[in-house]
């Protein structure tokens, strides 16, 4: 059986070649992820010549690979917009296009949309873009970089800038320029992991007993509304009733103070009549018979439907 650690500790020389030179610019970005495309629009948009390196086939990095439908929110804890410019714009694109919600600054929007409106900018600004495209190397010339080793389909080439910006998610650019940086243990890793499924799962059991009680609230609200037009053609018919009593009476033959002061104790006499069957039918949307009873209220008193 082969062992991975020796066969790791072997070396290869290859031999020095003459890589040919496929492109130059005054920025080159590496890493087409929503800050990558960002800043790659960001500096075509000031009038640089810019080139975007991207190793898949899309733009979008972690708003579109793992199905992410939120960036955030883009504003603060007082309702405030903090955050505009390039971001914002896209964020607007997407919404025009019906392809994503904003409610209190805070986002959700469909992931695989991003790889077009992305793109989209990207091709309006004029970046030279490079897709299946991965950086291996840097080419360095008194500790400043001074282009990127590249291979793709096409073979191993290099692309040579005045500026670069490491957009790449895992800070390829600056380890291969020799900046210092840690690896962090798979074993810790898969910890963070742990703890993070433990979280989603507690705040998933919230997530569901949320929703459970706003179910309870939306179907005891709609209860109610088939209750609201009982009570108020009940209040109509016996105030239709003590309306036609009063023209029966020949009200006309007292005085105006006396025809109010008649009027008024005929109208709290029927409040009074109606407090009790009111109450009770609203209390029924919380009985399992609710609607049953409702309507037996309604044919008991001849209410119109």
């Amino acid at each position: 059986m082969v062992d991975s650690k020796e066969v790791a500790k072997r070396k290869v020389r290859i031999p020095a070649e003459d890589v040919p030179v496929i492109a130059e610019a005054d920025v080159v970005v590496v890493g087409g992820g929503t800050s990558g495309f960002i800043a790659a629009t960001a500096a075509a948009r000031s009038g640089a010549r810019t080139i975007l390196v991207e190793r898949f086939g899309y733009l979008g990095g972690c708003t579109t690979a793992p199905y992410n439908t939120g960036l955030g929110s883009f504003g603060d804890s007082d309702g405030n917009q903090i955050i505009r410019g390039l971001a914002w714009e896209f964020l607007e694109r997407m919404q025009r296009e019906g392809q994503c919600l904003v409610k209190g600054f805070r986002p959700q929007l469909w992931p695989p949309w991003t790889k077009k409106v992305a793109l989209d900018m990207i091709e309006e600004a004029g970046v030279d873009l490079y897709f299946y495209t991965w950086v291996a190397g840097v080419v360095q010339k008194d500790g400043a970089i001074q282009g990127l080793d590249v291979v793709n389909k096409g073979g191993r080439a290099v692309i040579l800038a005045r500026s670069f910006v490491d957009a790449s998610g895992d800070a390829d650019l600056a380890a291969f320029a020799g900046a210092p940086f840690e690896m962090s243990d798979i074993d810790d890793l898969q910890q963070v992991v742990e703890a993070n499924l433990r979280q989603r799962r507690r705040e998933a059991l919230r997530a569901e007993e949320i929703v459970e009680r706003e179910v309870d609230r939306l179907l005891g609200r709609l209860k109610r509304l088939e209750v609201a037009p009982t009570i108020a053609a009940l209040q109509e018919h016996l105030h239709g009733l003590r309306q036609q009593e009063l023209e029966r009476a020949r009200l006309r033959d007292l005085s105006p103070e006396q025809r109010t002061a008649v009027e008024e104790m005929t109208r709290r006499l029927v409040n009074k009549i109606l407090h009790g069957p009111i109450a009770e039918l609203k209390r029924l949307p919380q009985e399992p018979d609710g609607l049953k009873l409702t309507e037996f209220a309604r044919r008991l008193f001849r209410l119109k439907e």
